[in-house]
């Protein structure tokens, strides 16, 4: 079994089902042909496994996030990565676990990880501009960023984000702090990387992105980036049946006409390359 088709049937499963850093293993492994997923694994339950007889000991879940805070960040040296923030390896775990910097979405499926194999209830968060770990205890949650050597944040600290994402008209709503499925968390983490390589106008690898992220969420907008980011990749053939099926299911859609047009472009040139 090759590696999307292991991706496609993890992503298959139910959200409870899924491996978060599996999943995210596999998202490497697409670019670093070779990479042993259980090898990584492994590592990560290295990582966990000094902690696991002070977890045992300890009861309260603020002083065992300072106890998981302090084993990552403070002795084995993770961090966010300020200084080359966009770099495509930060997206990528097994980068992440090798050179221990990354962006907050990949540190937080790290936290996440290796938190959940002491046992600890952990959850991501995918909150607009910055993803965020949660610590899911009764009867209080509370927040911690995992960028940032794993710093509790209130909901001042939510509220002042929202604020410089969306302007002080947007409502603040809780709902945008609710735990992400591990389907939410894939395809947020594949956005940021189809995000990047657009911007690198490496074409080939944003829609290879925009391919799994259609695996996991299967909304009609992905399907349109997937028919464009084809097409700008030189794979006209490949780009046009994409971009049929979306001006076919989306007929409402603000740039059907937009999209239509492209498409008619799109076979002009295929006939002439006929």
């Amino acid at each position: 079994m090759d590696v999307r088709e292991r991706f496609t049937l993890l992503m298959a499963q139910e959200p409870q089902a899924v491996s978060l850093d599996e999943a995210a293993l596999l998202v490497a492994a697409e670019e670093y042909p070779g990479l042993d997923v259980a090898v990584y694994q492994e590592r990560l339950d290295g990582i966990a496994r000094p902690l696991a007889e002070r977890v045992a000991h300890e009861l309260e879940p603020r002083r065992l996030a300072l106890l998981l805070n302090d084993h990552l960040f403070s002795h084995l040296g993770f961090r966010g990565n300020i200084g080359d923030y966009y770099d495509p390896r930060n997206s990528y775990l097994n980068e992440v676990i090798d050179r221990r910097v990354g962006i907050p979405i990949t540190l937080s499926i790290l936290y996440i990880a290796v938190g959940t194999r002491l046992g600890l209830p952990l959850a991501g968060v995918s909150f607009p501009g910055h993803f965020i770990v949660t610590y899911r205890a009764s009867p209080e949650p509370f927040f911690l960023d995992a960028f940032n050597e794993g710093r509790p944040l209130t909901e001042s600290d939510f509220r002042l984000l929202h604020l410089e994402q969306f302007g002080p008209d947007a409502r603040f709503d809780a709902a945008l702090l609710r735990p992400a499925t591990a389907h939410e968390v894939v395809a947020r983490l594949l956005r940021n990387l189809k995000h990047i390589y657009i911007t690198r106008e490496e074409f080939p690898r944003a829609a290879r992105c925009s391919e799994r992220i259609l695996l996991v969420t299967g909304a009609a907008e992905e399907r349109r980036d997937l028919g464009i980011l084809l097409a700008r990749a030189g794979h006209i053939r490949e780009a046009v049946p994409h971009l049929e099926r979306y001006v076919a299911d989306a007929p409402s859609a603000p740039d059907h006409a937009h999209i239509q047009a492209h498409l008619t472009r799109l076979l002009l040139q295929l006939r002439r390359l006929n």
